[in-house]
């Protein structure tokens, strides 16, 4: 793999095992006038007794000076890189030449195109543009209590899971729950009827009153992270929330992955100290994926089983409405009851609720269509 295509956490992370082979990354060096684009990764190589500059070679320069000139037109050497400089000693004495080398290019910027008449492509210009207030700022977090103001309860024939999920969000140390259970058996249902209970402020007891419960989307924080510490800064900030927040963790097994292990170790001293409190969701397989011991500590394990066909209709049921409403059509319960039969002898590989509700949606969503043909069809 190419050392620039690498991300910026990627190369922080293995800033260490750099060193250790004799290299140093050091990423976002801001460029003088005439270059293009305006930043760029310089690479400090250990090679015998010297030590070896180089610079990302999509790094094109048109100023003054020449010798700049030569320097980038030289063949790509390790990781997508073009050598600059070399001087005797080690990585110090390389950002000292480093340092010289950028001196001669200063000017001011230079707005020519090159010799063909095609302007200067700005190669990394979105990927390395400098954070700014609005790139940490910009929300992350979904209020689940706002968004599930007013909604009917869909869980049926949970209250022992509810009952295990209140009480351990109520301790003082290690307020955190990971919900086990195969997919569609409704563990991200469960936390949303607790978010709807706690906006009606009903059967909640008061540590759990007036109390924000946010969906923290791991992968939108991995997507979102583009420099050095972004994803540090985004969770510090967001763990500081005052009121001692619930934080809802869905696929918390992504943490098992190298870029959000930063993340991972905020987490644990903030759920020891019980400063926040999370709900994990994720699947017994996926959560063995996690092999930090410390942080599993921290989380109560329930299990979520799937419900049976008699506890799946009252569950399907209560949805029963909310889809009639959004299709346009009348659905009874005998509808729901030969879902239920259907899925339970065709889709044998899926769980309860999930398999019953997608199938009367896809069943009303068909009948929808219908409508809408017939009703149109030419000379109706």
């Amino acid at each position: 793999m190419r050392l620039t295509d690498m991300g910026i956490l990627d190369k922080n992370r293995l800033a260490a095992v750099y060193r250790q082979l004799g290299i140093v990354v050091v990423p976002r060096v801001a460029l003088p006038g005439g270059f293009r684009p305006p930043v760029a990764d310089f690479f400090f190589l250990a090679v015998q007794d010297q030590c070896e500059v180089h610079i990302s070679a999509n790094t094109v320069y048109v100023g003054p000076d020449p010798q700049w000139r030569a320097r980038l037109e030289q063949p790509e050497g390790p990781g997508h890189t073009r050598l600059v400089g070399a001087v005797r000693g080690d990585f110090f004495n390389g950002w000292k030449v480093a340092a010289e080398i950028l001196e001669q290019a200063e000017g001011e910027p230079v707005e020519e195109p090159l010799e063909d008449g095609i302007p200067i492509p700005e190669v990394d210009a979105p990927r390395r543009r400098s954070p700014d207030v609005s790139d940490l700022d910009r929300p992350l977090l979904r209020d689940l209590v706002q968004a599930c103001r007013g909604q009917p309860s869909v869980v049926i024939g949970r209250d022992q899971e509810m009952t295990a999920l209140k009480t351990n969000l109520l301790r003082h140390s290690k307020p955190g729950v990971v919900l086990l259970g195969l997919p569609g058996v409704g563990k991200t249902a469960l936390v949303k009827t607790l978010a709807a209970e706690m906006a009606e402020d009903r059967n909640l007891p008061p540590g759990l009153r007036n109390t924000p419960v946010y969906d923290l989307p791991l992968g939108m924080l991995r997507e979102s992270a583009r420099f050095v510490g972004d994803i540090e800064r985004q969770a510090r900030r967001l763990l500081n929330a005052p009121g001692r927040p619930i934080f809802l963790l869905d696929e918390i097994h992504q943490l098992a992955h190298p870029e959000l292990k930063s993340l991972c170790d905020l987490i644990k001293p903030a759920l020891a100290t019980g400063s926040i409190r999370a709900i994990g969701a994720t699947t017994p397989v996926e959560w063995r994926q996690i092999e930090d011991q410390a942080f599993k500590r921290r989380f109560l394990e329930i299990a979520i089983a799937e419900p049976s066909p008699m506890e799946a209709f009252a569950m399907v049921n209560a949805r029963a409405q909310e889809l009639a409403a959004h299709h346009g059509l009348e659905i009874t319960e005998a509808m729901v009851h030969e879902a239920i039969m259907l899925a339970a002898r065709y889709l044998p590989n899926r769980c309860f609720p999930d398999k019953a509700i997608d199938l009367l949606d896809q069943a009303a969503a068909m009948q929808a269509a219908a409508n809408y043909q017939s009703v149109n069809q030419p000379g109706a």
